[in-house]
């Protein structure tokens, strides 16, 4: 049974493999339906809280301290050592971290709709655009409100502007690594900067044509903007939903984990990856925007190629507004 077998990988399976796949199963499933899942702050919450604040925690503990509360304030005089650190209070709170991991608990990249029969996929793709097009547009407001000029256009030829600090923990004490101002993005072990250009090249190629490849080389249109919009959503994100995921890759976590490794992208140092590596922790780090940007603009490419509204587009006969 299911419990059984919970029961078991819980003894046996990598802790952090064991509670992701528990979380999965348990929302998926349609036998768990109703089944209640601890918050994810209380699951790891060396992901959601300041290391400085986890540490003085488990001295209050060691003092014998039953009861013990932690001021934080992220935006603070002393806590504002660059402009961007001015909208602390939306890019750490807790509850934004916490939905941004829960979304893709939801619909895991990894997850194919058709093979585990889950019709609440139908528009998996534009899904995908809208979620991050909502967050980037809030995080867009809350620069507006702090008087931050809009975000410069990314550029492959120039490095990270923006640095950050997480002050984050992993759960074995090791830190999240800083990233100081104007970083460059570096090849991986796994790939390269160039792969990466490749397959956003050919995604921005197949918006231009009008047409993407499938697995079978078969040409599939994308002219029809209540399909099209879903099948280049599913082939930015390169979940299993994707029309063609050899030829189009996984474009936007190799971009995020270009960011993520920034620091030591051969692994040759033993140094973690960055916060943009991990849902619980990206939409800290102002460079995830300064991505999410770029990587929008792909679709912003796609919906400038579509033709206008008709009147029967925007008109819904019998509809009255009194």
């Amino acid at each position: 049974t299911f419990i059984k077998t919970a029961a078991w990988a819980r003894d046996h399976v990598n802790e952090g493999q064991f509670a992701y796949a528990l979380s999965v199963a348990v929302i998926q499933r349609d036998d768990t339906t109703g089944v209640v899942l601890p918050p994810l702050y209380e699951v790891y919450p060396h992901l959601y809280f300041h290391g400085s604040d986890i540490a003085e925690f488990q001295s209050a503990k060691m003092q014998g301290h039953t009861h013990y509360v932690a001021m934080t304030n992220w935006t603070g005089a002393s806590d504002v050592l660059h402009p961007e650190d001015l909208l602390g209070y939306f890019t750490q709170d807790v509850g934004l971290n916490a939905y941004h991991a829960y979304a893709h608990l939801y619909q895991p990249f990894w997850l194919n709709s058709e093979k585990y029969g889950l019709n609440t996929y139908v528009n998996r793709g534009e899904a995908f655009y809208y979620f991050y097009q909502q967050i980037l547009a809030h995080y867009n407001l809350h620069r507006l409100a702090n008087y931050l000029p809009e975000m410069n256009d990314f550029d492959w030829n120039m490095p990270i502007e923006y640095g950050y600090n997480p002050d984050l923990k992993y759960h074995n004490g090791q830190a999240f690594p800083a990233r100081p101002d104007n970083a460059e993005l570096s090849s991986l072990k796994s790939y390269t900067v160039e792969d990466v250009k490749t397959i956003e090249k050919r995604i921005k190629d197949a918006i231009d044509s009008g047409y993407v490849i499938g697995k079978d080389g078969n040409v599939i249109s994308i002219k029809n903007y209540i399909h099209g919009i879903n099948i280049i959503g599913n082939i930015v994100e390169g979940n299993e939903d994707s029309v063609n995921s050899r030829y189009y890759g996984s474009y936007t976590t190799m971009l995020h984990n270009l960011l993520a490794l920034i620091m030591d992208p051969a692994t040759e140092h033993g140094v973690a990856p960055g916060v943009v590596g991990h849902y619980e922790t990206a939409l800290r780090d102002p460079a995830f925007y300064y991505l999410q940007k770029h990587i929008n603009g792909i679709f912003k490419q796609y919906k400038d190629q579509l033709p206008s509204y008709r009147g029967d587009d925007l008109f819904f006969s019998g509809v009255a507004v009194k």
